[in-house]
């Protein structure tokens, strides 16, 4: 994909990714998709997923109870994204909501695997779309000095009719200038298998890119790039003076490997320690109706073998070795966990290791401090992804100007639960440090204003307690306690 040749003869520019770099990227997309290089062979090596339930795991903490709204910046509630937008930035909610939140979970989990990617809005029939490139789809050409893609190559492939076309899509974000160049090249090639760009044609030769500009497109007042690129918040240390990031398994790929293949000796003990009885070829006679002369019950034909036995019969019953291999397997994935920062229990048995408290506290922690990493640079990717729509939606005329700005909240429930939260703010209630409404408010979900009222009611009423005053009319305020 990233190759030297077809997209680097398109742009007159060499790709900055590194052979090496390159290489890496096509192994880790392999590996989330249970294709990786040592499965199958004479071995029969089998995958455990490993690489596909890591990135799951951190995708699903990072985006589990994430809320992102794009508001007036003098507006804290948000309109139904049902009705009718009559802001700009109720304009852009709608497709941020429904065509970008709605898929950035399966499409960060991808991302997690392959060290990144690229949000990069598109219009089209005047609305706003997105394209979820991952790292390997897009060809990164130049880099300013602190790391951010200036120059970006973004090929489309289609086929039709027996042949090949290619449209390489470059943006060239000028820093000073404050512009961004979109030129658009088209190819075709006859060769479908092939990578060779081919010759060169009119995008008008293709229907959907014919309206697309034969000239280079200037747009003027851009403060960024017109995407967002998101790059795993984790140390590149495949090519170091690369600025591109690297997947979250990239650490512990040869453990993996290990992992997969220890579960495939595990698996073979299981398999070749199954009950076998040999017996005399005189018991089984192939010419009676079930093949046999005496009764066996169905589904347990398979344990007899027919074989030259001194005896009428021999039982083949080994003892399993199965607590060494588990043993064995079981240290792998802890180091594994160790090395991609997810927490003990991910992949290890926690009950077989005797985890303590605290080790297991400890690693949580670890797994949170990448996990807000991680959601620091998505919220990057995010912010420039939606000032590319509202670039856009100004240049296509698709809705009034006005201002716009966007919230977050991410949830921490991984290393802070309920019960303890509620702990240190009832010990900040008691210190005067926050108000017991507040207290109610947080753990009840009602609005401050209304969980004032009832604590104010319910002192009126009776001498309280502490537990009274926050949550005694919990059932009566309408909401409902988590």
């Amino acid at each position: 994909m990233f190759g030297l040749t077809p997209e680097q003869q398109a742009v007159d520019v060499q790709s900055t990714v590194s052979p090496k770099m390159q290489k890496e990227i096509e192994k880790w997309k392999r590996m989330y998709m249970d294709n990786a290089d040592w499965l199958g062979g004479e071995a029969g090596i089998k995958s455990l997923g490993i690489s596909g339930e890591i990135c799951s795991k951190i995708a699903k903490a990072v985006c589990l109870e994430m809320e992102s709204n794009i508001t007036k910046p003098d507006e804290t509630e948000v309109k139904d994204l049902k009705e009718e937008p009559k802001t700009r930035a109720e304009y852009l909610n709608r497709p941020y909501h429904f065509r970008l939140l709605d898929r950035l979970r399966d499409k960060l989990e991808y991302g997690f695997a392959v060290g990144g990617m690229i949000i990069k809005p598109y219009v089209n029939n005047d609305n706003i779309y997105f394209d979820f490139l991952a790292q390997g789809e897009f060809v990164p050409l130049q880099f300013d000095d602190d790391g951010n893609i200036t120059d970006i190559a973004f090929p489309d492939i289609l086929i039709a009719n027996g042949k090949r076309y290619t449209k390489i899509e470059r943006h060239i974000f000028d820093t000073l200038a404050k512009t961004v160049t979109v030129v658009n090249k088209a190819f075709v090639s006859n060769d479908i298998e092939g990578e060779e760009l081919g010759n060169e044609i009119p995008l008008s030769q293709v229907a959907q890119w014919a309206n697309l500009s034969e000239e280079p497109v200037v747009i003027e007042n851009c403060e960024k790039p017109l995407y967002g690129y998101f790059k795993v918040a984790k140390a590149n240390h495949i090519d170091v003076k690369s600025p591109l990031g690297v997947s979250l398994f990239a650490k512990a790929t040869s453990l993996i490997e290990d992992a997969d293949k220890q579960y495939s000796r595990l698996d073979w003990e299981y398999d070749a320690g199954q009950l076998a009885v040999d017996v005399d070829p005189t018991v089984i006679d192939a010419t009676q109706p079930n093949g046999y002369n005496m009764m066996i019950a169905q589904g347990h034909k398979r344990a007899f073998r027919s074989v030259d036995v001194d005896d009428m019969y021999n039982v083949f019953a080994p003892a399993l070795r199965d607590d060494n291999y588990l043993n064995g397997l079981n240290f792998i994935l802890r180091r594994i966990e160790d090395l991609c920062e997810v927490y003990r229990g991910t992949l290890s048995d926690l009950i077989s290791t005797n985890y303590t408290a605290t080790e297991v506290i400890t690693s949580k922690q670890e797994t949170y401090s990448t996990v807000e990493d991680n959601q620091k640079a998505l919220q990057k990717c995010l912010d420039n992804a939606i000032y590319a729509m509202n670039v856009y939606t100004d240049l296509y005329n698709l809705f009034p100007n006005g201002e716009y700005s966007v919230s977050y909240s991410w949830d921490d429930s991984m290393v802070t639960d309920k019960r303890t939260e509620l702990e240190e703010k009832i010990t900040l209630k008691n210190e005067d440090i926050i108000a017991d409404y507040e207290v109610r408010s947080w753990y009840t979900g009602e609005t401050q204003e209304r969980a004032k009222e009832m604590c104010e009611e319910i002192r009126s009423s009776n001498e309280p307690t502490l537990a009274n005053d926050l949550f005694s009319a919990a059932d009566d305020s309408g909401e409902d306690k988590e």
